[in-house]
């Protein structure tokens, strides 16, 4: 396994944001929550979400309550 600080240099700002915001984050979080939290559009969370979860740097599950959220977590 690579080196977190490697792989996000190779990343988009978008990504490394995310990815420091979930690190720092004692919850689980939506894509509304980290949006909130970030500044960023829906758009580019996702796009940024998918990437994390391509390196294996986030963790993901869908709420059990209502399948069409999921939340996000840090893989530390």
């Amino acid at each position: 396994m690579t080196d977190t600080g490697t792989v996000l240099e190779d990343l988009p700002a978008t990504a490394v944001l995310v990815c420091k915001t979930l690190e720092h984050s004692d919850v689980e979080l939506t894509q509304q929550e980290i949006a909130d939290r970030t500044h960023r559009q829906i758009r580019s969370l996702r796009r940024a979400l998918y990437r994390l979860d391509e390196h294996d740097l986030i963790r993901s599950r869908t709420i059990c309550g209502d399948a069409r959220r999921t939340v996000y977590q840090s893989i530390k």
